[in-house]
């Protein structure tokens, strides 16, 4: 493999997975915060943005649950709000 096409690959990995975002941000975390460990710094970050990440695929599964029963699409229909 070339190194233009391994460059291509990488960049459409990290493309895939948003990963330059995620660490762009979490360098910047770094810089702004300048711990005293920075690996332990990186890994708490990954560790937290993991955390939200299954906070957020719960919240999503209840959700879905909650759109499939009947009592919320009964209510969905009629317009009202579900106590």
């Amino acid at each position: 493999m070339t190194e233009e096409e391994d460059v291509t690959r990488i960049t459409e990995y990290f493309k895939k997975y948003d990963l330059e975002e995620f660490l762009v941000r979490m360098l910047m975390e770094l810089g702004k915060q300048a711990p005293q460990d920075p690996l332990e710094f990186m890994h708490q970050y990954v560790s937290n943005f993991c955390c939200e990440k299954i906070t957020q695929w719960q919240d999503y599964v209840f959700l879905f649950k909650l759109a499939q029963s009947d009592e919320f699409s009964e209510n969905l229909l009629l317009n009202r709000h579900i106590d």
